[in-house]
């Protein structure tokens, strides 16, 4: 079934991509969803780059951060309920989202296409195929 609805799916919004999201909405035939959560805490280094915006077309996904900003459990129960069978999953790729894989298999057994966005790799070393978090990005783009 096609759909032209899409869903994107991130650990919070950084204003910086608030605009590619309306350009998004402008090109896009169908709706546009936005799910997030908050930054770790307003004292942390990735509260600098959000507001606590939601605009009228948004999810609010709770998250639980665990050591800082070391990693993140996000609630997916809201987008779970709301996605129907073919509408399109536009997912922020992290290794840092705990539950990132089990969300992902659940959006392929629901019927929607997925579709990753990030690196793929850290900016802070190369990658390495021996490294956990490089094999935990290269299943999970043979997983979407």
């Amino acid at each position: 079934m096609k759909s032209n609805h899409v869903y994107y799916v991130c650990r919070f919004l950084p204003d910086y991509r608030r605009p590619i999201l309306a350009a998004l909405r402008a090109s896009w035939p169908g709706r546009v969803t936005v799910c997030h959560g908050q930054p770790p805490s307003r004292g942390n280094a990735l509260a600098t780059l959000t507001s606590s915006q939601f605009d009228e077309d948004s999810i609010e996904l709770t998250n639980y951060w665990l050591r800082g900003e070391a990693a993140v459990y996000q609630g997916f129960a809201p987008v779970r309920r709301a996605l129907q069978p073919g509408d399109i999953v536009l997912l922020e790729e992290s290794p840092r989202t705990l539950n990132l894989m089990s969300f992902v298999r659940f959006c392929k057994r629901n019927g929607n296409p997925v579709v990753l966005w990030g690196h793929f790799s850290s900016n802070e070393r190369r990658f390495d195929d021996k490294n956990l978090a490089d094999r935990y990005r290269i299943r999970l783009a043979r997983t979407a």
